[in-house]
């Protein structure tokens, strides 16, 4: 699973504002600002397989508190699935088919990486059109190369501005509005050091 769902209960009197979901792997997730008109709260989170989930209130108002539902989903990484081309790539070895192959954090093993750009861009294109509502970015996890902020492009010719790409290889999640598009684009503008790239680009 990579996302949990959480719905308050509609009615304004209890309210479950904040709690923790824990899961069978031992991890722990704090959860904040759950709406209290019923919309619901999503949380997202790298995949991890769990033969159980617990979610438990820690800041609650009214008499009954609880949940009107908890939805739980693996989504589809359609990156996985697209043709993926770059700005150019420093050897084989950091191909741009390697920013969307599954692999992820690991120096020199699974990163696009680029050939001596600090603004290079990659691109993702599907044989059909795919809805999509967010994209991951994970920085090469070297400290010397870093995409630090960008742009997406859409091919329905929308973009959406990046800043704060972490330089440790950790998740920049980017959520917008649910759009149908046949290509997607990330153009570098504020990379550093010689060989900008990827780590991994993930898209659900």
């Amino acid at each position: 699973i990579n996302e949990v769902v959480l719905f308050d209960r509609l009615n304004l009197l209890d309210h479950a504002a904040r709690g923790t979901l824990t899961f069978s792997d031992g991890s722990v997730i704090e959860v904040s600002d759950i709406p209290n008109d019923g919309t619901g709260k999503r949380v997202t989170f790298p995949s991890k397989a769990v033969s159980w989930l617990t979610f438990q209130v820690t800041e609650g108002s009214g008499a009954n508190v609880g949940l009107s539902e908890i939805q739980v989903f693996k989504a589809e990484n359609r990156a996985l699935e697209a043709v993926v081309t770059a700005s150019s790539e420093y050897s084989e070895h950091y191909a741009a088919a390697k920013a969307a192959d599954g692999i992820v954090g690991f120096h020199d093993h699974g990163e696009w990486a680029s050939a001596g750009e600090v603004h290079p861009w990659i691109q993702l294109n599907w044989n059909e059109p795919v809805t999509i509502d967010r994209v991951r970015l994970y920085d090469r996890i070297n400290l010397a190369d870093n995409a630090r902020s960008g742009v997406l492009l859409f091919s329905d010719g929308t973009s959406i501005e990046i800043a704060g790409i972490p330089a440790d290889g950790s998740v920049k999640e980017v959520v917008f509005d649910r759009k149908t598009v046949e290509w997607l684009r990330f153009e570098a503008s504020g990379g550093t050091g010689y060989n900008v790239g990827l780590s991994e680009i993930e898209i659900y």
